[in-house]
């Protein structure tokens, strides 16, 4: 067995052991918090399943270093949440006050949650974050579902409990980070093509946080420590699911491939959707005569407006991309990048006034075209006649003036136009291509030795020649220069390596 195949097998082995450790340790936490719940309670539960989850989450951190961002946020999530839980076992046991860590959890669930979201929303976006507006979308459609549960079953529910504005307000913020944590999860997951036990974890992470915060709001109201201890439960999928996440070799490999990001009807109809999902609710309440949910309303444009907003902007800049891009290729060259006839000519007619005009000292237009590139084409196919004509811009821009204009007039031939001393520049411009042509072109294990023909046009100060007239004399200077010395400039060989 050679070396490659050993570090191969190595690989394999190693990355098998780690996913079946991932698996065992979110059986275990599942299994250690049912227990722990059903002899000590569901706070107990908690606080042994979020600290055992965050040394496992801590010590699994380098296994997903290549996505560091976006689980260090996680990280810090977890962290909170740990903290939160602790709080929640010994500020009670030392006041004897059961809801004496009320405050605490008020402030650091949503932390905690956000630090979930915003290491969610980072590592499901493809590749450095370039294409996140997707994953917006998809968020936007999952907080939009969860403001209607909201708005039909659980404020309603609060509200006959009398829960105080501390439980609505934080229940709500916490659902609505779930949703759109879930929703960006699940794009993620649906958009690979194939499907990872990592995101796999992640994914049901977030699942059981929704769920778990709704039927705690649901069973508990107002009292956090009403909520049944089977509740630890999907609290142990939650925090497993992110520790067995940073075990699992897949994790490396989450993000999901660049979608499609073009502006559709369907993505306003979406955008449009989302905005007025709330107002949509808040009217029908009034209209019934109903508790018009003020707190639905600030929740929303916490959350939702924010998400709308840098979908616009993803959107208006992929626009303006495309507008550049559309004004690029419209004045230069798609193969070799250089200005097409179109922008070349442009520059010609005002460098011609220019010189007209007593503001240039003169000008040179050279007409350059390769010699029997044809048989390049016929004999080695476009594709190497493509790199080759790519290989001779590259050539003869790297030795030309920054101020001299180089372009692709067409096929196999290429303008120069350089302004200032005509009687200078004339030969330089011919020194700048035999130099640019002097050494073959490697194009890819294919060598050419490629020659061209030159004709000249000099636009002397005080001169007003039409543009039509430069074109066609140096045009015609260039076909007199290929007839006259074939022998000279046509040279051409290739050799295969």
């Amino acid at each position: 067995m050679t070396g490659t195949a050993r570090d191969a097998r190595r690989w394999g082995v190693q990355n098998s052991a780690r996913a079946r450790s991932a698996h065992a340790v979110f059986v275990t936490l599942v299994a250690v918090a049912a227990v722990v719940a059903v002899l000590w309670g569901r706070r107990p539960a908690s606080l042994v399943v979020t600290s055992i989850a965050l040394v496992v989450f801590g010590l699994g951190f380098r296994t997903v270093r290549e996505t560091a961002p976006a689980w260090r946020a996680v990280l810090v999530g977890m962290a909170v949440l740990t903290f939160d839980a602790a709080c929640s076992v010994v500020l009670p046991a030392v006041t004897g006050d059961p809801g004496a860590a009320a405050s605490i959890t008020t402030v650091a669930l949503p932390v905690g949650f956000a630090g979930l979201l915003a290491g969610s929303i980072l590592l499901v976006s493809p590749r450095g974050r370039r294409h996140p507006g997707a994953v917006i979308d998809t968020a936007l459609v999952a907080v939009t579902a969860t403001t209607v549960l909201w708005a039909v079953l659980l404020r309603p529910h609060l509200d006959a409990v009398a829960a105080g504005p501390v439980t609505v307000v934080g229940t709500v913020l916490v659902l609505l980070i779930f949703g759109g944590m879930t929703g960006a999860l699940a794009r993620a997951w649906i958009s690979q093509e194939t499907r990872h036990a990592g995101l796999g974890y992640v994914l049901l992470s977030a699942a059981a946080g929704l769920v778990g915060n709704a039927l705690k709001a649901l069973t508990a109201g107002d009292d956090p420590s009403g909520a049944p201890w089977w509740i630890a439960i999907l609290w142990a999928v939650a925090y497993g699911g992110l520790a067995a996440a940073s075990l699992h070799p897949s994790s490396v490999a989450v993000a999901p491939p660049p979608p499609d990001e073009r502006l559709t009807p369907w993505r306003l109809v979406h955008l449009g959707l989302a905005l007025i999902t709330v107002p949509a609710i808040v009217g029908t309440q009034a209209a019934l005569g109903r508790h018009v949910d003020g707190i639905l309303v600030a929740a929303s444009a916490a959350v939702v407006v924010p998400l709308v907003l840098a979908r616009v902007a993803i959107l208006a800049r992929l626009y303006h991309s495309a507008q550049e891009r559309l004004a690029h290729l419209a004045e230069h060259d798609e193969l070799t990048g250089l200005p097409n006839r179109r922008a070349v000519t442009a520059h010609l007619h005002d460098a011609l006034a220019r010189v007209a005009a007593g503001r240039s000292p003169g000008a040179v237009v050279a007409f350059v075209d390769l010699d029997d590139f044809k048989s390049v084409n016929d004999g080695l196919g476009h594709p190497t006649g493509d790199r080759l004509l790519r290989a001779v811009s590259e050539r003869l821009r790297a030795r030309l003036r920054g101020t001299d204009v180089l372009a692709r007039f067409g096929g196999d031939e290429f303008l120069v136009v350089c302004e200032g001393d005509p009687d200078h520049l004339e030969q330089r411009v011919r020194d700048v291509l035999d130099g640019a042509l002097a050494e073959p072109f490697d194009l890819g294990g294919t060598v050419l030795d490629c020659r061209a023909s030159l004709g000249t046009f000099v636009v002397h100060p005080g001169t007003t020649p039409h543009l039509d007239e430069v074109l066609s004399a140096a045009d015609a200077a260039m076909y007199r220069e290929k007839g006259r010395a074939p022998g000279r400039l046509t040279r051409q060989a290739a050799r295969s390596r």
